[in-house]
């Protein structure tokens, strides 16, 4: 079965050594209205992913299934379970989604619908699951099932959330109308790589991006992936230190912003989320680094006049594991990571040393 390496397969793409994505050899989004709740490839890059919203028209980034799945769950409707019946299942046979009694359901999408992943036929009725919910059939009692194609339609391009049960996510495919269940970032990969659309360069130039932030949990390859096409995007990370025995732990958080002026240069900053200071240093040592601390809270700083492309080199080398935000010491003058980069104007503070001054 399928093996879901988002940060193996991400760094790839990152420096161009494979394509992303299955990518749809003859189907393209040739308009922006055409592209409305799809999920759209890049065929003339490395596949970058992005959906459409079918209300707004904007784009939104999908740096990969965690990400996606995140951001399209941050976008979906809610619906009541009576009427999510009322849209048929979707299946994709190149789905590769684990099935453990054969049935041609996924186990992820049976716990869903509420037949027995380990069972053929969860009703008894000789026919299998699989089956009926292709001939529209109820797999867990008689009768068919009450679909109606005015609503499907009416949704078409939409993420649903089921807010009758766990919160069930739901992608309704703008052609086919049909409902394709999205269990988590490997069921999100697996939408984008099979039942996305690919498109021009200059198609996708002509759809507004989204303002959306793309939150990148604690995987740096998403954020510079997400860094590199220029979306809103955030990345956290924890760190360490002590000092005069006093012990320092935060959740710090690295932010993109594309709207200073559309560049890198202004794009950055760096946010200290909370910490915890412990230990026994003196009582004036610990009323100083609280109230810096709370200050940067309260405060983040921002990279200014950096260089976009040593920028872009300085996050690929971190995420590739070659360096860490721990060795990279930026001053007034100029900063050198193993000599191979050019100044930098001025001080951007990605020391993970919350102690150090310098």
């Amino acid at each position: 079965m399928y093996s879901y390496h988002s940060r193996t397969v991400f760094l790839l793409a990152i420096f161009g050594m494979v394509s992303l994505w299955s990518l749809p050899a003859t189907v393209f989004a040739r308009t922006p209205e055409a592209a409305r709740g799809r999920i759209l490839l890049q065929v003339e890059s490395l596949g970058e992913a992005w959906y459409v919203s079918p209300l707004t028209g904007d784009r939104l980034y999908l740096a990969n299934g965690d990400a996606a799945y995140s951001l399209l769950r941050s976008a979906g409707l809610g619906i009541t379970n009576a009427n999510l019946q009322k849209i048929p299942i979707g299946l994709n046979e190149a789905f590769e989604e684990a099935d453990t009694d054969g049935d041609g359901l996924s186990d992820k999408l049976e716990a869903a619908i509420g037949t027995n992943p380990s069972v053929v036929d969860t009703d008894e009725d000789s026919y299998s699951d699989g089956v009926e919910v292709r001939g529209g059939f109820n797999p867990r009692g008689s009768g068919v099932v009450n679909l109606s194609s005015a609503f499907a339609q009416s949704l078409r391009g939409r993420i649903l959330l089921q807010v009758e049960s766990r919160g069930e996510a739901w992608y309704v495919h703008p052609i086919d109308g049909k409902r394709y269940y999205m269990a988590d970032g490997n069921a999100a990969y697996q939408i984008m790589r099979f039942l996305g659309l690919g498109t021009s360069d200059e198609t996708l130039n002509s759809i507004p991006k989204s303002s959306v932030q793309v939150d990148c949990g604690a995987d740096e390859r998403c954020f510079v992936s997400t860094v590199q096409t220029g979306t809103h995007a955030k990345v956290v990370w924890t760190q360490t230190s002590t000092l005069d025995g006093l012990q320092f732990q935060g959740e710090k958080a690295f932010l993109y912003d594309p709207s200073a002026n559309g560049t890198l240069r202004t794009g950055f900053q760096e946010v200290l989320l909370n910490y915890t200071l412990e230990g026994e240093g003196s009582e004036d040592t610990i009323a100083i680094s609280r109230g810096l601390f709370n200050q940067l809270q309260d405060a983040p700083v921002a990279c200014t006049n950096v260089d976009q492309g040593n920028l872009i080199t300085l996050l690929k080398r971190w995420q590739a594991g070659n360096a860490s935000f721990g060795v990279v010491q930026m001053t007034e003058n100029q900063a050198r990571l193993d000599g191979e980069y050019e100044e930098f104007a001025s001080r951007c503070l990605v020391s993970l040393n919350p102690f150090d001054s310098n």
